[in-house]
């Protein structure tokens, strides 16, 4: 994900086989943050300050081997929302 300027940003990833997991990692690789249940029921947010840069977004389930249907989506510094 690349941040053009500095702002705001919701992360949330929502599945209704799984309890979500987001993590999200600068260019660098270093964690910015992550959550497990920030959002409604067992459902992932993150809301973050991101300065300009690349970020990697990672999507997941909190217990190992489970897989699962995700909306992924995106709150923007423009406002925009974006699903992926």
């Amino acid at each position: 994900m690349a941040v053009a300027e500095a702002g705001s940003a919701s992360i949330m990833l929502m599945s209704e086989g799984a309890n979500t997991y987001l993590l999200l990692f600068d260019g660098a690789g270093e964690e910015v943050s992550k959550d497990d249940d920030s959002a409604e029921g067992s459902n992932a947010l993150i809301r973050v300050r991101l300065d300009p840069g690349n970020y990697i977004v990672v999507a997941s389930t909190f217990e190992e081997g489970v897989s699962a249907s995700f909306a992924l989506t995106v709150l923007g510094i423009d406002g925009q929302l974006t699903r992926l």
